[in-house]
């Protein structure tokens, strides 16, 4: 199978867009093959469920955060503030607190106008809490994903999306290609003497490059590994979200090495002199300690 843009692009070449032509066509990308358009991988079914449940969780996210907003709206409109919460029930008692704030001070009740919005609101939250129990479990249960939450800033949502978006490692003859599969290599401009990079190419699955950037970030604020040391001499260079990108590509990569190799996540892989140099009285979390720290991240 090829990539459906590619070839519409490809079909596009002809004048008039008939079923006689668009035969012919498809007829040429066969014979052309993956050097003209790229083709498309079918992934095991399970990868297929596990990355639809993903794609719900990121979809019930986004819309806890549009209906939150529009309470936060309400509230503003009329003189009031919610706050910030981490739990459905933190969100019924601040909304609530609210409410009785508003009638009595400013005699505004907004109950009617909020009361579905935190309804819908509670329920979605609890259902993604209950959903992320299942998926912490579901990155436990695999032996692959249990080696990736060995590294400081990735969790277990970073390593499903991980583990569902590759399906299998080894089609990738390289592991430095995990980056351009992302999206997370430079674009590149060349005419004649003319070799510019742009910023990155976003493409392939938005999704796991976001997670992964997110990991990136965490670990650069509380890993004691190569990889921070790393993207810290990156900083002098780089804006923030540049070295964030550059860390998540090597993490990508780190990832990919790792599922290849079967081996365990290593801080200072052939790296030992960057352990002389983060000096011998640094306190290096002892091994698999990471893995408790990132519960609480992507």
């Amino acid at each position: 199978m090829f990539e459906a843009r590619q070839a519409s692009k490809f079909l596009a070449i002809r004048k008039n867009k008939t079923d006689k032509n668009d035969a012919r066509g498809l007829a040429d990308i066969a014979r052309l093959g993956r050097g003209t358009v790229s083709e498309v991988r079918f992934k095991a079914a399970e990868c297929q469920r596990l990355r639809s449940t993903l794609v719900t969780r990121q979809k019930l996210i986004q819309l806890r955060i549009a209906m939150e907003g529009n309470m936060r709206s309400l509230f503003r409109l009329n003189g009031g503030k919610l706050n910030s919460s981490y739990s459905a029930a933190a969100l019924r008692r601040n909304v609530s607190e609210e409410l009785r704030r508003l009638r009595r001070s400013e005699k505004i009740d907004l109950t009617e106008e909020v009361a579905p919005l935190l309804a819908l609101s509670v329920a979605t939250r609890a259902y993604i809490e209950d959903l992320d129990k299942r998926l912490s479990k579901r990155a436990e249960e695999e032996p692959v994903c249990q080696r990736f939450l060995d590294i400081p800033g990735v969790g277990p949502i970073t390593a499903l999306a991980f583990y569902s978006a590759v399906d299998d490692p080894h089609r990738f003859r390289r592991n430095a290609d995990i980056g351009a599969y992302f999206g997370l290599v430079p674009r590149v401009r060349q005419s004649g003497q003319s070799l510019t990079r742009t910023r990155i190419s976003k493409i392939g699955d938005k999704l796991t490059r976001t997670y992964l950037t997110s990991a990136a970030k965490q670990h650069l604020r509380t890993a004691n590994s190569s990889l921070a040391l790393w993207g810290t001499d990156l900083s002098g260079r780089l804006s923030k979200r540049g070295v964030y990108v550059a860390l998540a590509r090597k993490l990508a990569v780190t990832m990919l090495a790792i599922w290849k190799s079967g081996e365990h996540y290593d801080p200072y892989h052939g790296t030992s002199a960057n352990k002389t140099r983060m000096g011998s009285n640094d306190q290096v979390a002892p091994e698999g300690s990471g893995r408790l720290g990132n519960r609480n991240h992507h």
